[in-house]
Formats: structure tokens, sequence, C-alpha cells
């Protein structure tokens, strides 16, 4: 059956796997959609330039809820109505839509197009012309097609009868794109600041990840194995992992492998920073390592439950710096080896920082005997670098006792500052060899710690002016207020500011400081006035390092 209709009376279809991935699936959303991503302007101006449709290009829709809605050929919609309404054209798009000349005026006012007898032969025909050949859609669009419609109540079978797709091949779309929504979903709402569309993902990295074999010991494994993977009846993926370690095993997989692009379809589970180690954690604190973990243990080291010793691929930093390959999270992170890691500083002082053990403090995870003393635990024995301190801890000389537990990455208003904080501590214990001598980051580079230190500060004193409620005074006045700005505003409002009187002394410690300049030019003028470690060192115990602390310690 066929009819002839305005192109502007045809309804695009929501459920078409193109939109359904789009937070917010309304024709405007579509259209606009189209014009970013689906070369739609550029069709406008062929069928413009054509005069019309060529032949053989038939819009198909079906009769539904009172509407014509457009099963095949959406684009060709979204062009044609284009040309003929162009207030439907998004902001920003109307210098790429031609005006429409007379002749393809009259050729698309009405067009004829083909009806089918409803949504399930529509299907089957997109099914046949898009998933089999004509035109592919992007890698995501086939996973969610079948997961759509297997979520209105069509079964498996019936989707390969109707498609001619195999039952397993569309079963593991389905999981696919349920899962890959999932960890979407956890990783937007811990990362709020990421907000990139599915549709536009490249997915394959992020699935090879739980299908690629390797081997661990001298046994071939299956990442579903290694991950205790199951699947319920409606297709839904679930681990028997506890949730603090599965789902900061799959954020870390989707930030390598979605959002820093690191892991590649070549690499396996293990490349992945930090889980091999994550996983031997979780098998040491489970039930001593004789539980239920025990096939996991196994297959992990190859032999009975791997013991205190790191593995070269993938153990924790040793010689006090905080581990590197994942390590504990920071700023009151998940759990990552059986405790909740905690704050920013090294665990020190009251009893052994072990194997499994909770990684204190946001430091480093270590794997021996007890710290001591007071000083940071390193390695596989007691403190060492000069021995513990006789009656506490050793002084600070930068940031290598800050600590930033009251923090949450989870809020966007505190992610500035942990990531400056962070680097502020791996600087300050960390060490570098260097012409034959090992001295702690900050001292070798002592510019680039300048500069993170710069941030630092100014992050903290944003952070103390939101809380009081004197940032929006200050941005009245400088869209982007610079640091001498917003000193500058505290100076003005100091007691509002700053109410605690330990934080008014610290800041006009740092602002009174000769060295307080020394952070300007770092960033500004580096080749005039070079930064030096004790300069640093200077600032961080002339008020600096006191004054971050102080408001952390009061948020």
């Amino acid at each position: 059956m066929s009819l002839t209709i305005s192109p502007l009376n045809l309804t695009l279809d929501k459920q078409n796997p193109r939109f359904v991935v789009i937070s917010d699936n309304s024709e405007e959303s579509i259209r606009k959609y189209m014009a970013m991503y689906e070369d739609v302007c550029q069709l406008a101006e062929e069928i413009n330039n054509n005069r019309g449709l060529l032949l053989g290009e038939r819009i198909v829709v079906i009769h539904e809820n009172s509407k014509y809605v457009v099963m095949e050929g959406n684009r060709r919609t979204v062009a044609l109505q284009f040309l003929l309404d162009r207030t439907l054209i998004p902001d920003g798009f109307n210098h790429k839509i031609p005006n429409v000349a007379s002749e393809t005026l009259a050729n698309i006012t009405t067009i004829e197009v083909d009806v089918a007898p409803d949504r399930n032969y529509a299907i089957a025909l997109m099914s046949r012309r898009h998933i089999q050949g004509v035109k592919d859609w992007k890698p995501l669009a086939k996973k969610q097609f079948f997961a759509s419609m297997y979520n209105q109540g069509n079964s498996i079978t019936t989707l390969s009868e109707r498609t001619g797709v195999k039952i397993s091949e569309i079963r593991k779309d389905i999981r696919d794109y349920k899962f890959l929504l999932k960890a979407s979903k956890k990783y937007k709402d811990a990362h709020p600041d990421f907000n990139e569309d599915l549709i536009n993902i490249k997915i394959d990295p992020f699935l090879r990840i739980f299908s690629a074999t390797q081997f661990v010991g001298n046994k071939k494994m299956k990442p579903t194995d290694l991950l205790k993977i199951k699947y319920d009846s409606q297709e839904n993926l679930y681990s028997e992992l506890p949730d603090k370690v599965f789902y900061v095993i799959l954020e870390k997989i989707f930030k390598e492998t979605i959002v820093d692009k690191t892991i590649k379809t070549r690499n396996s589970l293990f490349d992945v920073t930090g889980v091999k180690s994550l996983l031997e954690n979780f098998i040491k604190t489970s039930e001593g390592g004789n539980g239920t973990n025990s096939g996991t243990e196994s297959a992990l080291s190859g032999e009975p439950a791997p013991g205190s010793e790191p593995t070269p691929d993938d153990g924790p930093a040793t010689g006090g710096g905080p581990a590197t390959d994942g390590g504990p999270a920071t700023g009151g992170g998940p759990a990552i080896g059986g405790g909740p890691a905690t704050g920013g500083g090294p665990a020190t002082g009251r009893g052994p920082a072990t194997g499994g053990g909770p990684a204190t403090g946001g430091g480093p995870a270590t794997s021996g005997g007890p710290a001591t003393g007071g000083g940071p635990a390193t390695g596989r024995g007691p403190a060492t670098g000069g021995g513990p301190t006789p009656g506490g801890s050793s002084p600070c000389f930068f940031f290598e006792h800050i600590s930033w537990s009251r923090l949450s990455p989870n809020n966007i208003e505190h992610a500035g500052l942990i990531v400056a904080l962070d680097e502020l501590y791996k600087m300050s214990t960390n060490t570098v060899k260097i012409n034959g001598r090992t001295e702690k980051i900050y001292k070798i580079y002592s510019v680039a710690a300048g500069m993170v230190l710069r941030t630092a500060y100014e992050q903290v004193l944003k952070l103390q002016l939101k809380k009081t409620g004197l940032w929006p005074g200050l941005v009245s006045q400088f869209q982007i207020p610079m640091l001498s700005n917003i000193e500058n505003h505290i100076k003005r409002n100091i007691n509002t500011a700053l109410p605690d009187p330990a934080m008014r002394t610290a800041f006009n410690q740092v602002t009174n400081s000769r060295s307080r300049d020394f952070l300007n030019t770092t960033v500004h003028n580096p080749g005039l006035v070079r930064t030096t470690a004790s300069s640093l060192e200077g600032l961080a115990s002339g008020g600096l390092f006191s004054l971050i602390q102080l408001i952390i310690n009061d948020i």
C-alpha cells in the first residue's frame, strides 16, 4: 500500500535504534542528532541539487496511534522537513541547509511513501536492509535494536525468525547492550562530567575485555569466570563477587576502554590497571583465602592462594609511594582489598598495614611488616629512610602528610582539589633517581610541583568561598576570577570567608610571604624566576599546608 503525504506530516520513530540512546528523544532532539551525526545537512543539499528524491528512495511508514510513523527513511524525512520548514532546523545549522529551489519544492511538497501493515513487518524489512547489508547502523544500534524489541516482549526466537539472525547472536547483542548501558550509567553517576552519548562510543574495546581469554598462571581462563559473571532470566548481567569489588573493577574497565581509550581490543582483563591486585586482595581477605574463592585464587597464581609477594606486573607500589596501578581510591573511594580507602596520607603509627588489609589514610598499599613509630609503611619491613622519629611522626617537609578523606570524588566541587592533592602527595612521597642520586619528585621537578601547588591553593580557596556563600559575589565582578581576585575577595570578607582564627592566621602568612610570588611566577614566567624545592617547602611550612588542611577538615 502507498500513500501521498507531506513530509511535514510524518512522525519520526522514537523507537528507532539510532534514537533510543538519546537521553531526550523528542522529535526536536532527533532532528538535532541527525544534523550533528547523520549527515542530514549534506543529504538536504543533495536532495535540493537533485530536485527531489532519487528513484528507489521511497520512505516506509506505519499507521500507529493515528500517526504515520517513519520506519525506514528517517534521515530523508528530516532532510525534507528542513527544506520545507526552516523553523525546524536546529540552532547553528541554518547556514548548512540551502534555500530550497522552486523545482525541488514542487517535487517534495508531497511525496509517495510505502505503508507497512504493522511494526513487525517493518522491523523485518529494516533488519534485511540494515543488519545484513545496505547501510549499517553504528556499532551500538544493532545491539540496541534487539534489546529494545526484547524489552517490548518479543522472544529471542521470534526475533530470530523475523530477522534471520542466529539466536546466539541476538542473545549476545541483548546482553552486551544491557551490560554496557548499566556500566555507562554507573560511571556517569560517579562522574557527572562524563556525558557522552552511548551512540558515539566505540564499544569493542570494552566488550572485548570480558571475552578475551588469557593465561593465568598455567591455566587459560575466561574473564567471566574470574569475575564470577552470571546472567538472570532477563539477560541482565550480575556478578557473584561483592559489589564493592565488582563495581570498582567495572569502573576501571569503563574508564580505560571508553573514557581514556588506553585499553584496546588486543588487551585482556589484567591489562586494566589494578584489576589483578584487586582480585588478589579480595581473595586474601575472603575467609582467609580458603573459602568459596579458592578456584579463583588458584587461577590467579597457577598454584595455591597468592601470599604477600606482589606480582611483577600488577603489584602494589613499595618504598613509601602510593600504589600506582590503581591503588587505593582517593578521597574516601571504594574499598580495595577488604577495607575503605580513606584520607590522603600514608598509613602510619599504630598497626601493621599488611596484605589485603585496609589501606588507611589513602596512602600506599603495603604488603609486609608493620609501620612503626609513625613513619610511612614501606615495602616489606618496618618504616625506613632514617628510622622512626621517637615519640611521633616525622616532620612534614612538603605534602607527605596531607589528608583529604572528607572530600568526595563524586562531588564535582571537590574533583579539582582531589586531583591536585593526589599529585602533591605522590610528588612528596615518591622518589626518582637522577644523576646517581635519589630525590623526592617535587625536589627534581619543582616547577611542575609549583604549578600543582598553585592549583591546589586556588581550588581550596574557591571551595571555601562556595561553602560560605561568597563565590557568586566574586563571579558577578569577574566572570573567570584569577587567583589574585580570589585572595583580595577573601581579604575584604575575611571573617566570613575564614571563620576559624587559625585559617585566618595561615591565610595571612601565605599572602604576606615573599615566597607567595613564586606561585604566580611558576605559571606566568617560569623562565624568569625558577621555583625551587626550598621555596616550595617554605610555602608549605609557612602556612599553605596548614591552610589547605584546615579548610578540608572543616568541609
